[in-house]
């Protein structure tokens, strides 16, 4: 029998099992805030002890996800009608 579980799953499971630790809402690995580029905000840095690593692990707050998935959508749209109105 196999399972979904690897590395990148059971990293990110720890990750947000250290947000009542921390008391933040959302945390996100560095790798994974490099791939969201411009729709994720970074608050205060976290380095976190997991089960599993033996260095630690560096984590962000995530502090306003939404008004810059927002933001790059309203650019999308912008974009979109301009390129329509051509």
């Amino acid at each position: 029998e196999y399972t979904a579980i690897g590395d990148t799953v059971n990293l990110a499971s720890r990750i947000e099992g250290k947000t009542k630790e921390t008391g933040c809402t959302i945390l996100a690995s560095d790798a994974v805030l490099a791939a969201a580029g411009d729709c994720a905000v970074a608050g205060a840095h976290h380095r976190l002890t997991v089960k599993g690593r033996l260095q630690p692990v560096d984590a962000y707050e995530v502090v306003d996800a939404a008004k810059a998935a927002a933001d790059a959508a309203a650019t999308t749209i912008s974009a979109a009608t301009i390129d329509d109105e051509e």
